[in-house]
């Protein structure tokens, strides 16, 4: 992934930036949905660098491989209302206006805890999409960063990912 970001409070990014991905993770959610992570080392979220697409309907995204998929920027004032876990049932119960894509950009070594996450926009276009064991996901993307409370565009992102799946075990949190 490489682009340009300017993200308040952050720091090393700039003109320049470029990620490479060396984990890949995809994970089914009730209601059919799916998030796949693109991440720095296999850390738990709260460490690894790395981008996290939510899919919404996975079958309706599968059967929409090849085409340029919008994702659509999280409304702030959406999410609090709870749209994720309005939009994450099955289709036939979801509400109108339920976007189908979402991303989500996480900084934790350039950014503090406290800087605003960006909204995300732009495209994404599957090549391959599968859950099953040795199923390929393949795609590429072109993002918009911004300001979720306005309008100031932070950046622009581009990269492709490309892996198989492969079942392992569950990902588990130990306390201290």
């Amino acid at each position: 992934m490489a682009g340009r970001l300017d993200l308040p409070g952050c720091t090393g990014l700039g003109d320049t930036f470029a990620m490479s991905f060396d984990f890949f993770s995809v994970e089914p959610f009730a209601g059919g949905g799916l998030v796949i992570r693109l991440q720095q080392g296999g850390r738990g979220l709260e460490t690894s660098e790395g981008l996290m697409f939510t899919l919404l309907d996975f079958e309706e995204l599968r059967r929409r491989r090849g085409e340029a998929l919008p994702v659509t920027p999280l409304d702030p004032a959406a999410a609090a209302a709870g749209e994720l876990l309005a939009c994450a049932t099955v289709p036939s119960e979801r509400p109108a206006g339920c976007p189908l894509l979402r991303a989500a950009l996480n900084l934790p070594e350039h950014c503090p805890p406290e800087a605003i996450a960006p909204a995300l926009g732009g495209v994404l276009v599957f090549a391959h999409l599968g859950t099953g064991k040795n199923d390929r996901v393949a795609g590429h993307f072109e993002l918009t960063v911004s300001d979720p409370h306005g309008s100031e565009e932070w950046g622009e992102l581009t990269g492709e990912f490309d892996f198989f799946v492969q079942q392992g075990h569950p990902y588990r949190r130990f306390p201290r």
